[in-house]
């Protein structure tokens, strides 16, 4: 085991963030469907004294629901992410979508816009998308064209996306962390789509090396969680 130190690059500024991820191996690279139902935010307190998560799940559970088992990849851990991302007082709300197009992207920007309206800093405000709900979340930050909103996206720079056969989130604003294994074959660094759009200048691109490919996001596993709360946080 060795300490990995997580260091965030921007082509603008570079900042060193406080926690060290404890994994067998890490390479760091520098650089939808209508809702089943859709959940809201509920708050005691004041809008800016919260911090606000949105989880988007993977395809799988569109099809399976919450409880999906893949033949290849174990059952998703879908409420016991849920309950993870939590673990810092975040305000989590995670849909469970029901099979379709990419619908769900203007979900994803309505439950933003309600934030923003309702006096929600966009800094506090952070959206998580695994494999197609990563690659929702973009189009989203392309819709929303917010710089202060964070991003996690989690395997879901698609060979489209990287190629640049996809352009569809191209001009996205935000706050972007890149998450993926390196055995994974459906999802990938984020890294090309990052350099195809300099105006995002707050980046980072985390390879990890599991040889859990997929899987590795089914799990709710400290070694991706905290950094997402850690970016969230801004800590």
């Amino acid at each position: 085991m060795e300490n990995i130190l997580l260091k965030y690059v921007s082509p603008m500024r570079a900042c060193m963030p406080s926690f060290t991820l404890m994994i067998v191996s890490l390479l760091i690279v520098f650089f939808s469907c209508a809702p089943a139902q859709s959940s809201s935010f509920q708050s005691a307190s004041a809008p800016n004294e919260e911090m606000y998560l949105i989880y988007v799940h993977g395809r799988i559970i569109e099809n399976k629901g919450p409880n999906a088992v893949s033949d290849t990849f174990g059952r998703y851990e879908f409420y016991e992410i849920k309950e993870k991302l939590q673990s810092k007082g975040h305000l989590v709300t995670a849909d469970i979508r029901r099979p379709g197009t990419l619908e769900y992207v203007d979900v994803i920007v309505s439950k933003v816009s309600d934030l923003l309206s309702n006096g929600v800093s966009p800094d506090k405000i952070t959206i998580v998308g695994f494999s197609k709900g990563g690659y929702m979340a973009l189009r989203a930050a392309a819709k929303l064209q917010n710089p202060d909103i964070n991003y996690v996206i989690l395997a879901g720079c698609i060979h489209g996306v990287v190629s640049g056969d996809d352009r569809s989130a191209d001009g996205a604003k935000g706050r972007f962390l890149s998450m993926v294994d390196a055995s994974d074959d459906l999802g990938f660094s984020c890294r090309k789509f990052f350099n195809r759009n300099p105006q995002i200048t707050e980046r980072a691109d985390i390879i990890f090396k599991t040889g859990e490919a997929h899987g590795l996001f089914y799990k709710a596993n400290p070694m991706w969680i905290n950094p997402v709360l850690e970016w969230s946080s801004r800590d």
